[in-house]
């Protein structure tokens, strides 16, 4: 690919994320006077205040393609060496990008110094309006929300955990590895009480101690922990909190308790 061939690509690509979120780079509820236009509205109801940072970067935007359409006009010649003359609505920013879209090739090849200056400048705004209208992807994988009582309610942040960092909930900023709040978000999780299956992966979770099936019968024969009913299917029900209570308290293996 050519010089001018990858500059015109970079202006066109730029110009369609710019046609796709002009409109939606304002927030939910304003409306436009036209496809791409400054905020208003038609009805009597007072229009929804904007940040002034959105609206700089609209009209920054708007005001950079009507510069470069009316630059193309001036500069830019056909194929039989007139001047472009094509009538665009220098209102809507969305028919300026198309307009700009359909000549990228032209400048490129014809005025390559500034192509590239449009590029850089149509790459900005079109940046600019696609965090706007999408706005920024947080980083990491959801895990949960936090479980950690802050006053009376738990804090209910969503928890993302990014490979190689600790994990912090960004409301509470409680601290700790990977393993520790998905021991928690399990256990907040869970029902109060859970089969002796959910009972292993959990206080296998928190206390770091493998419990197995026969270990839970004997501990509940012997009345160290206590059975809590049966689910739908019969299967045993045991209060997780006060199993891993056990577990983490240690009497179990003091007392030798198989």
């Amino acid at each position: 690919m050519s010089d001018a061939q990858d500059t015109a690509s970079r202006i066109r690509l730029a110009l369609y994320d710019i046609t796709e979120h002009f409109v939606g780079s304002l927030p939910l509820g304003v409306k436009a006077v036209n496809s791409g236009g400054m905020p208003g509205a038609a009805s009597k109801e007072a229009p929804l205040p904007v940040p002034a940072r959105v609206l700089d970067q609209r009209i920054e935007a708007h005001r950079d393609l009507h510069f470069w359409a009316g630059f193309i006009m001036g500069t830019v010649k056909d194929v039989n060496g007139r001047h472009v003359k094509v009538y665009v609505d220098a209102l809507d920013p969305i028919a300026l990008a198309r307009f700009l879209i359909v000549w990228a090739d032209q400048l490129a090849k014809l005025e390559p110094d500034d192509a590239t200056n449009c590029a850089d400048d149509m790459g900005r705004h079109a940046a600019n309006l696609k965090g706007l209208a999408v706005g920024d992807k947080p980083e990491g994988v959801v895990i949960g929300r936090c479980p950690v009582v802050v006053d009376v309610d738990p804090c209910g942040a969503t928890v993302r955990a990014i490979p190689g960092e600790l994990v912090t909930c960004p409301r509470c900023g409680t601290s700790g590895d990977l393993g520790w709040w998905q021991s928690v978000i399990l256990a907040s999780a869970a029902p109060p009480l859970v089969t002796a299956g959910d009972l292993i992966s959990i206080v296998a979770l928190e206390t770091q101690t493998v419990l197995t099936h026969e270990q839970i019968r004997q501990w509940a024969t012997r009345g160290k922990i206590e059975r809590a009913g049966n689910d739908v299917k019969g299967r045993t029900l045991y209060d997780h909190q006060r199993v891993v209570e056990f577990v983490t308290s240690g009497r179990w293996s003091e007392e030798g308790v198989a």
